[in-house]
């Protein structure tokens, strides 16, 4: 599958995914490549997915080049764990429960919450 620019240069695509293993098999059957947005829990986690996708894509007869993987994955940068939690977490903390709130509920945004923490990338 190509898709081009008006100027007729290629528009790579790839398929955003989540932790569904279904999205992920689909993916690598139809050869794209993959952006996983990783919202909360450990990255090393997607690993078995990528893995299925990457089977998926070779069973179907695209070559590896074709199957590529990105990720997204928001965090916050400092000096140390502790200084980057008493500078980003309480603001985010909070912005999480609203949104929480605003969208389904309040145990939704305290159980996203406590999934959020210092994770060494």
């Amino acid at each position: 599958m190509k898709i081009l620019f008006d100027n007729g240069t290629p528009n790579p695509i790839a398929r955003s995914l989540s932790r569904h293993d279904v999205s992920f098999v689909r993916a690598g059957t139809l050869g794209l490549p993959l952006m996983i947005a990783i919202i909360s829990g450990k990255t090393h986690r997607f690993r078995p997915l990528v893995d299925l996708s990457q089977e998926a894509g070779r069973q179907a007869g695209h070559p590896a080049a074709q199957l590529k993987v990105g990720l997204h994955r928001f965090g916050y940068l400092a000096e140390s764990s502790k200084q980057a939690d008493d500078e980003f977490f309480p603001d985010y903390a909070q912005s999480l429960a609203r949104i929480g709130s605003e969208t389904r509920s309040e145990h939704f945004a305290t159980k996203f919450v406590s999934h959020i923490g210092s994770e060494s990338i």
